[in-house]
């Protein structure tokens, strides 16, 4: 018998060993050294299977499907519906409503119901040795319903704070999604218009392009009629290699921006973009709402700010509710049942028709090992914690509304200067090649001139991008990004 024992553990340690050898030689699970990299064939299918599944999960992904190019709002709206950030609070928050729900488990009496069935057979020995030994074999069965019912009665309101704070976390959690979609629409907002910039910027490096090819044919004809040696065509051919590279590089910055704005949208960034261009003549209007105004509407909009005001006061009632535990509670439980027995010797069931038991009970840690006192100290971290993220909170929507109210004044001067440059810059163009043309100008006048147009026109496009930015960072810094930024700005056209 022994031995059957001993060859059976000898087997199961075998074939252990054969399903599970990386138990024994880990080792080979890892790279063999360090300039080695690890054998991906174990991993290969699996990998496969997830990039197909990625794919199909990807692939379906579409902007909407229509011929006018997409606005702004829509596709902020197709990033609310697709964006991960958003989808992470959300289910966050559906937690912090779950946890409120069950810190209130306490509120409700706590009925438990349970069933017992007993089936034995035991050996029964009867008599004396006199007389002799009687063996008897018995069987006996046993069933029992049970119904428990327990209520906390009082615990000094502690189940109370604790509910509170949940409560207030959820607060917390609510808030803070709130704050991430105004947050993802400031992100798509500013994506947006980084997109069109670089796009418009592409379209003067084009222009920039057919003026440098304009000078150098210029240039051509002037040589060819004698009137001008070879330097100028050299000098006219320079600036269009220049110009033309300056392009090709700018195709490279709308793809990169195209696909970051596709990326903060949660779409996949090989997605084809069909945008609105950036407007030749936008709305500039002048800020006629004080920083004072903006600040006192800010503190009462901005959701974060509430969220860290909500999360303060979760602390605190957890503070409560720490404090509360080193009082005592008392609890109530009754419980009702029936309990029958059948077995040998036992003439049909027997049974106690009924029982039921009921306590009344008072309890209270006197001592444990400093747990409750420790517990509170760490509570009274947590909302001091929690109150110091709330100042800096507060400091820094004053600082935020503060720095995008000027930055508003600032880009609209500046747009305004960009658009005289423009002008300028444009007309200083058209004479000097003119005169060229004509022959009382030099190739360098002409060179300088195109220069400063193209400066020009990267300026404005540059200053156009920064106004309408600013005016999203204004209206995300006061809380109100959901809205028209004209409506609390006062708009003066």
């Amino acid at each position: 018998m022994h031995y059957a024992i001993l060859l059976t553990a000898i087997l199961l340690l075998a074939s252990s060993c054969s399903f599970f050898p990386s138990a024994l030689v880990p080792l080979k699970e890892a790279p063999e050294s360090p300039q080695v990299a690890w054998n991906t064939r174990r991993i290969e299918k699996k990998a496969e299977k997830l990039g197909d599944k990625i794919a199909k999960r990807l692939l379906p992904i579409r902007l909407p499907e229509q011929e006018e190019p997409l606005s702004l709002a829509e596709l902020i709206d197709v990033a609310l519906q697709n964006n991960v950030v958003t989808q992470k609070t959300w289910a966050l928050a559906k937690e912090k409503a779950a946890l409120y729900g069950k810190s209130e488990q306490n509120f409700f009496p706590l009925i438990n119901g349970t069933y017992v069935y007993d089936r034995t057979r035991a050996l029964a020995l009867s008599g004396s040795a006199s007389a002799g030994v009687i063996n008897q074999i018995v069987y006996q069965s046993l069933w029992s319903p049970q119904l428990a019912l327990s209520f906390l009665v009082f615990d000094f309101g502690q189940t109370r704070a604790t509910s509170q704070a949940a409560l207030q976390a959820l607060y917390n959690a609510n808030l803070t999604h709130n704050r991430e979609i105004q947050t993802l629409i400031a992100t798509i907002s500013s994506d947006y218009y980084t997109y069109l910039y670089q796009q418009a910027l592409l379209i003067s490096y084009e222009q920039d392009v057919a003026d440098a090819q304009t000078v150098l044919d210029a240039a051509n004809l002037r040589l060819h009629s004698g009137v001008t040696d070879i330097a100028d065509m050299l000098q006219a051919k320079s600036q269009l290699l220049q110009a033309q590279t300056q392009m090709v590089s700018q195709k490279q910055a709308v793809q990169v921006s195209g696909s970051q704005l596709l990326a903060d949208m949660g779409l996949p960034a090989h997605i084809p973009l069909h945008l609105e261009m950036m407007p030749e003549e936008p709305p500039v209007f002048e800020i006629m709402t004080s920083v004072q105004e903006l600040i006192h509407l800010a503190l009462k909009k901005r959701s974060d700010l509430f969220a860290k005001e909500a999360n303060l006061r979760s602390q605190e009632l957890i503070l409560s509710a720490a404090k509360r535990r080193m009082l005592p509670s008392v609890n109530s439980q009754f419980s009702y049942g029936r309990t029958s027995y059948s077995g040998t010797g036992i003439p049909g069931h027997v049974t106690d028709h009924y029982d039921f038991e009921g306590t009344l009970s008072l309890s209270w840690s006197l001592f444990n090992g400093f747990f409750d006192l420790n517990t509170i100290r760490q509570a009274e971290s947590a909302r001091d914690y929690a109150r110091a993220l709330l100042d800096q909170t507060e400091l820094q929507v004053v600082e935020d509304v503060t720095n995008a109210h000027s930055d508003v004044a600032v880009s609209r001067e500046a747009l305004n200067y960009a658009q005289d440059f423009l002008k300028a810059a444009q007309e200083e163009y058209r004479v000097t090649l003119a005169q060229y043309k004509s022959g009382t100008k030099d190739i360098l006048t002409v060179v300088s001139a195109q220069t400063s147009l193209a400066t020009a026109r990267s300026v404005r496009a540059s200053a156009l991008q920064h106004w309408f930015v600013s005016l999203s960072t204004l209206a995300y810094a006061t809380g109100v990004i959901e809205s028209n930024p004209r409506s609390f700005l006062g708009e003066n056209s």
